[in-house]
């Protein structure tokens, strides 16, 4: 039998392994509602898994019947200037206005606190978390108005995931940018809410599936989309598996013809 033969399958098992140590993260084994649904992103002040949390602090407080965070979390966003020691008025001269400001705090409460973040998680490998969420689904509205209240601010970078100079541990604007207001920097409300944390958000109309980062302390509405969208995943995932396996029977009917030629023509 010409072992030879055998080097494609060998190089097939070594490529699936090579992708899984690559991946690293529990993130390649989600294939279930409730892997999806019932998880919090892997970062510095989330928990495990959503609780109620009935201490949850001004705007996080819609979240209280089901949180990612906890009280103190949210107490400490509200009245730090400097989450994750990043200054929001990062060019001198320029203070950011309350209205503004109470958009970025409603944001960050979204980011610790929401339970829907599972279907839009992926690897991040960032000093403050290993997962991030991407490309989640905004309302047309929300991000409108926090457009309204924010085009008149400075900032001297479009994408605040990235390009600040952290030397001094808190990020300062890199040498030889220019501060502008965001209307300038940004042109307008869809690439402002986009690009502003790195293609977290997407923004999408009003009457398709989109997450509210504001909502009355009732029924989270965002639970609606979360689900749409994991359902859509775990399709996904079935449907893949389902042609995997097919792949793999073909590649043992493949594998035991090989093998009968092999001691055929031993004996």
């Amino acid at each position: 039998m010409n072992l030879q033969s055998f080097f494609p399958i060998v190089l097939l098992c070594l490529f699936w392994e090579t992708l899984e140590a690559a991946a690293g993260n529990r993130l390649i084994d989600f294939s279930t509602m409730d892997d999806f649904l019932d998880t919090c992103m892997e970062a510095k002040y989330h928990k495990n898994k959503p609780t109620a949390e009935p201490g949850l602090y001004k705007q996080c407080h819609p979240w209280k019947k089901r949180a990612c965070c906890e009280g103190n979390t949210t107490d400490s966003l509200h009245n730090s200037d400097r989450w994750y020691n990043f200054n929001w008025d990062h060019c001198p001269g320029h203070t950011m206005s309350g209205k503004c400001r109470r958009h970025f705090i409603q944001d960050l409460c979204f980011y610790e606190c929401s339970p829907n973040l599972g279907p839009w998680l992926v690897q991040s490998n960032r000093k403050l978390s290993n997962e991030r969420a991407v490309y989640v689904p905004l309302c047309r509205s929300q991000c409108d108005a926090w457009w309204l209240d924010c085009k008149d601010e400075f900032t001297c970078r479009d994408n605040w995931g990235m390009g600040f100079d952290w030397s001094s541990g808190v990020n300062k604007c890199p040498a030889g940018s220019v501060c502008e207001t965001f209307e300038t920097k940004f042109k307008n409300s869809t690439k402002f809410c986009e690009q502003i944390w790195d293609h977290s958000w997407k923004v999408v109309p009003d009457n398709s599936p989109c997450m509210q980062m504001w909502f009355e302390s009732g029924i989270n509405p965002n639970d609606g989309v979360a689900r749409k969208r994991a359902t859509y995943l775990v399709q996904k995932i079935n449907s893949a598996v389902a042609h995997l396996s097919s792949f793999v029977v073909g590649l043992s009917c493949l594998l035991c013809l090989m093998i009968s030629q092999g001691v055929s023509r031993l004996l």
